[in-house]
């Protein structure tokens, strides 16, 4: 029921131990690889699914395949299956890792970890239906692609050859030059004729396929991040009272007196004014649109003061919405930023493509750009907190997480600058080769200027990179000694 219901099933199957998880990971693995390779095998049959026999025949010629190989070659055979299983438990744990801010509470990072594993390998069952759909969906189009192509008779034509002993500046070269533009001609006729005729899902079966695997990726992402940031009902731990300017322990003193340490009145500390949240979790008395501006404006330009707004002990998942309402403006920029790309690339001589398919294509290009950037976003949130428990042992995952997520605006300019930049590199060809030659690398050829361009974008991408951590870091100082 992981993938209807996550929160709920997250939170009725928090007694699951860490082995019981882990062996249900590996039994939904197990079936998901048994479905894709029976899917490949089928494949290559090139038979309907829905004939009788087809699936069983793709399962047996699938175990003969698995026994030839082992057969051949057994250590190699072995090595692999042992290689395959290392990367998907990697996988698990690495996904584990990026999860620990979303499942954190208030508690030691260990359990912090264990409680993002379990979850992480017990969601594994939502790619179950995300899987079989779109196989179901892939073999339907494959399916029809190949019936349809089966009953066409399209006359494709034949490629001029080439005289013997043809030379460059002679009239045989340029009849032959003419026959070779003429028979393009007659390709291009030929196929746009093809193109015509095909049915609309035959015609458009790789958008279709590119379209599903984005649906399909974002239901999955979403079941994962509702079924690791439920709930819990953790108890509520007992800390000492801290100033919240300079973490002094301040039991047994009055509201009205000043932290010996730092003489920050006590009241900002633990008075009941104190971290009152942040705008967007007021936005009920401030309005969506205020609140939201507040709160990007806050985290950037006063990341310290924000900070001490944060409610770090406390369970909250209203950042939650922040980010994602920030990746959706991200997802617009880098599609907008890809098909950019791929118009200046088709100027400077690319091949041009149906634009229905260069939309589709780019859409899902920003799509795996968006889920990149929610990636660096946990990752910059465990690293930081990483930072603060090597150096006084702390857990502020509760805190980086909703630190990374209110900058998540940084993460919209940082998107556009990218975009920007790959636009003006590749804009920017023929400067490119000049510098290539200047430094000799013109040994290397065409690849020169490409790595020149890369190096470029490169760069300014890990600048951003660099100073988005560093704005996590300066917003978690402020909720360091948080008392709430």
């Amino acid at each position: 029921m992981a993938w209807i219901c996550p929160a709920t099933t997250a939170r009725r199957t928090d007694h699951v131990s860490l082995a019981r998880a882990f062996v249900v990971h590996v039994v939904l693995l197990l079936l998901l690889l048994l479905l894709t390779l029976v899917l490949d095998v089928w494949g290559g049959a090139r038979v309907p699914f829905w004939q009788a026999g087809a699936i069983p025949a793709a399962f047996d010629r699938y175990v003969t395949l698995l026994m030839s190989d082992f057969k051949a070659s057994p250590v190699e055979f072995v090595l692999m299956l042992v290689g395959l299983g290392a990367f998907l438990a990697g996988a698990g744990v690495g996904l584990a890792f990026l999860a620990m801010p979303w499942a954190a509470g208030d508690e030691r990072m260990v359990s912090s970890f264990r409680a993002a594993l379990r979850r992480t390998w017990l969601g594994t069952s939502a790619l179950l239906p995300a899987a079989w759909g779109f196989c179901l969906v892939l073999m339907i189009l494959v399916t029809s692609r190949m019936q349809w192509q089966a009953t066409d008779n399209t006359q494709w034509p034949d490629h001029p050859e080439a005289p013997a002993n043809l030379r460059v500046n002679t009239p045989e070269f340029d009849a032959y030059v003419h026959e070779v533009e003429v028979y393009r001609q007659e390709v291009d006729r030929a196929f746009a004729e093809y193109r015509r005729r095909q049915p609309w899902y035959v015609r458009y079966d790789e958008l279709l396929i590119l379209m599903m695997l984005m649906t399909a990726g974002t239901w999955v992402l979403w079941v994962w991040l509702r079924f690791v940031s439920a709930d819990r009902g953790l108890p509520p731990r007992d800390h000492p009272p801290l100033c919240e300017m300079c973490g002094y322990n301040l039991t047994g003193t009055e509201l009205d007196r000043i932290c010996p340490e730092c003489g920050v009145p006590v009241r900002e500390s633990l008075g009941p004014n104190a971290r009152p949240g942040t705008p967007w979790e007021r936005r009920t008395e401030f309005g969506i649109w205020a609140g939201w501006w507040r709160s990007a404006v806050g985290a950037a330009l006063r990341p310290r003061e924000f900070g001490r707004h944060l409610h770090a002990r406390s369970r909250t998942l209203h950042f939650a919405s922040f980010l994602a309402s920030n990746l959706a403006l991200l997802l617009l920029c880098a599609w907008g930023g890809w098909f950019a790309c791929a118009a200046a690339m088709t100027w400077h001589g690319w091949p041009l493509v149906d634009y229905l398919d260069l939309f589709t294509s780019t859409g899902f290009l920003a799509s795996i750009t968006t889920m990149i950037a929610l990636g660096l976003a946990c990752l910059a949130a465990v690293a930081t907190s990483l930072g603060y428990r090597l150096r006084d042992g702390s857990n502020l995952l509760p805190a980086t997480i909703q630190a990374a997520a209110y900058l998540a605006p940084l993460l919209v300019l940082w998107t556009v600058f990218s975009g920007a930049t790959a636009l003006a590199v590749i804009l920017l060809g023929s400067a490119f080769d000049d510098l290539a030659t200047i430094l000799g690398l013109r040994q290397y050829g065409f690849f020169a200027t490409q790595l020149l361009q890369f190096a470029v974008w490169l760069v300014v991408n890990l600048l951003f990179l660099a100073a988005y951590v560093r704005w996590v870091v300066c917003v978690t100082a402020g909720a360091r000694y948080a008392n709430r």
